[in-house]
């Protein structure tokens, strides 16, 4: 019977670069810390009583959570379906309860309604319609940056706190 015989292990480097795939969980993971302490903090400057660390309301149902750890807000995407055109914006991403976002699939209608509320009826129909066939591929220059420019303002949310 023939063995196989084993080849010797290689070292990986240890700068290897990220692939695409791996950039954009690290950027998104960035972007959604930087979306909850940005809306914690927006919110704690309503209320300064609060002294229960960073806290924030749910876009859609308006109830208050923790905007760190477990059983805490997410960041939930206004238009569902994490497409590229509009992963990292801004202004379609806000601080989502897990129920919300998770159980009611984003609870569109309560969701649609703050944004009308925030941005007009017309930003929202444009928001809908300009990105629903937007095709947005990110290098990993792109992804590099984004996840530069999150890492510093997470970094100065923290300090605010």
């Amino acid at each position: 019977m023939l063995t196989k015989a084993k080849s010797p292990r290689r070292s990986k480097p240890q700068n290897k670069p990220k692939i695409i795939p791996q950039l954009k969980k690290l950027t998104w993971d960035q972007f959604s810390l930087y979306v909850r302490l940005r809306d914690a903090l927006a919110w704690q400057k309503l209320h300064p009583e609060n002294n229960n660390g960073p806290m924030a309301p749910c876009i859609s149902c308006s109830n208050i959570y923790p905007a760190l750890g477990m059983g805490g807000l997410q960041a939930g995407h206004f238009i569902p379906g994490r497409r590229n055109a509009y992963l990292f914006d801004e202004l379609q991403v806000n601080a989502q309860c897990y129920h919300c976002n998770m159980g009611l699939k984003g609870n569109w209608p309560s969701y649609y309604q703050v944004m009308v509320s925030r941005h007009g009826k017309k930003a929202v129909e444009t928001m809908i319609y300009d990105q629903a066939h937007q095709i947005v591929k990110f290098t990993r220059e792109e992804l590099e940056q984004k996840l530069a420019h999150y890492k510093a303002l997470v970094e100065e949310l923290k300090r605010a706190w």
